[in-house]
């Protein structure tokens, strides 16, 4: 797998992300349910059809949150280490679409910020399929 290396020029998409200054990462995902440690999750793989099934998912709320506190982007992590997906992803069956709760995530995060006028930033953590047992770095 390719190493990528920092840049180290100032590009136009990092000038505009620093001019931002003041925004908030929103961390949310199957471990949230869980009334554990996130590490505890690498014992092994995590049903979403057991483990992610929010009742009170209000993503709306976060990003009025975010903008009533005067922030000017958010980023949600839409698939952190353990390769669960924020959303229905046609790569992956471990994603919403085999929880208990088939919102999709990510396009109502990105929704919500258009709305209040949040810029939406994502995170996803490429190549995890710790859910497999197979960690690629």
């Amino acid at each position: 797998m390719k190493k990528y290396e920092p840049t180290t020029e100032r590009t136009d998409a990092i000038a505009r992300y620093e001019e931002l200054h003041y925004g908030m990462f929103i961390h949310f995902t199957m471990n949230t349910f869980l009334d554990q440690p996130f590490w505890a999750a690498l014992e092994g793989p995590l049903p979403p059809s057991e483990r992610y099934s929010p009742t009170e998912l209000d993503v709306d709320q976060w990003i009025t949150v975010a903008n009533r506190a005067g922030m000017q982007y958010a980023v949600l992590i839409a698939k952190h280490y353990l390769g669960f997906a924020l959303w229905n992803s046609k790569y992956t069956d471990y994603d919403v679409s085999t929880s208990g709760n088939k919102t999709d995530v990510v396009a109502e995060f990105i929704k919500a910020c258009r709305e209040r006028g949040v810029a939406p930033c994502l995170y996803t953590r490429l190549g995890s399929m710790w859910h497999t047992g197979e960690i690629r770095e």
